[in-house]
């Protein structure tokens, strides 16, 4: 959700233009023959995950709210009550059911916390942004999460992959693939995505309705 609460739309991945790249680097499957050499930055972090119950919800914050990237704009830091105050409002309360395929990603540093979002692709893998996982050293994927107050699951995260060509200078290829330490359960609220057709690849989408999902006030 970077950026979509400053005016500017940056929800979005073209994720046709990475179908290869995703199935080359994970277990999900579909109906086309390849053979994909690419580099990739790999890294491994510590599988253990957080406890999302133990956590203050109210004062996690969103990448760009944090200390180290509002430093690097040059922007002073934001006191807790500015992080509560300046959340995203608006839109309809989704359903537990509604979205099964969204995940949160809680990063967790020595001392405090900011979050993310995914999509589950597949039962051990995870689709979110490289600029999320960028420096992380603990990783916490949460699913059935629609309400953050009651958690169904958390894993955590064995192995992140980073797109080859990623770059926050030039904002490309900003996408990642995080390998889950345990299997997620299948049922209503926790479902993997069905990536996009072979045949949607090249499509523009221009003028296509498209509902975005994720966490706000």
């Amino acid at each position: 959700m970077f950026g979509c609460d400053r005016g500017r739309s940056s929800v979005h991945t073209r994720v046709t233009e990475y179908l290869d790249w995703i199935q080359a680097n994970s277990d999900v499957v579909t109906m086309k023959l390849f053979i994909v050499l690419a580099a990739a930055l790999l890294g491994s972090v510590y599988a253990s995950p957080v406890d999302p119950r133990t956590i203050d919800w109210s004062v996690v914050r969103m990448l760009h709210q944090t200390d180290a990237v509002r430093a690097k704009q040059g922007l002073a830091p934001l006191t807790d009550d500015e992080v509560r105050s300046s959340r995203i409002s608006d839109g309809q309360l989704a359903t537990g059911s509604q979205f099964p395929w969204a995940v949160g990603v809680l990063i967790s540093g020595s001392s405090s916390h900011s979050f993310c979002s995914g999509v589950l692709i597949s039962p051990r893998f995870v689709l979110t942004a490289a600029v999320c996982i960028s420096g992380s050293n603990t990783l916490t994927v949460l699913l059935g999460a629609s309400d953050m107050t009651r958690v169904e699951e958390f894993i955590g995260v064995t192995n992140i992959l980073s797109h080859p060509n990623y770059s926050s200078f030039f904002n490309r290829d900003d996408i990642a693939i995080l390998t889950l330490s345990g299997s997620a359960p299948t049922r209503d609220t926790i479902r993997p995505i069905d990536l996009p057709r072979w045949s949607d690849v090249g499509n523009s989408f221009n003028n296509w309705a498209a509902t975005t999902a994720g966490w706000g006030n």
